[in-house]
């Protein structure tokens, strides 16, 4: 994280970091059999969507600077 905090933008990998939260509840699924409950499932959806919406508009503002 430090290479990257180095040559990114805090503002864009922090969201990326929380992805390990979406990666922790896939795993659990697929290796542990485990059930996802729909409020967990809703907060994995706002966290991609968020990351998505960040990574979307970051990507436009260096284009456009």
């Amino acid at each position: 994280m430090i290479f990257a905090f180095r040559y990114g933008e805090l503002s864009v990998l922090q969201p990326v970091n929380s992805m390990s939260y979406v990666f922790a509840a896939i795993l659990a699924v697929l290796i542990l059999h485990e059930k996802i409950p729909p409020l967990t499932i809703a907060g994995i959806v706002l966290i991609v969507s968020g990351v998505i919406v960040i990574g979307v508009n970051s990507n436009c503002s260096t284009t456009i600077s």
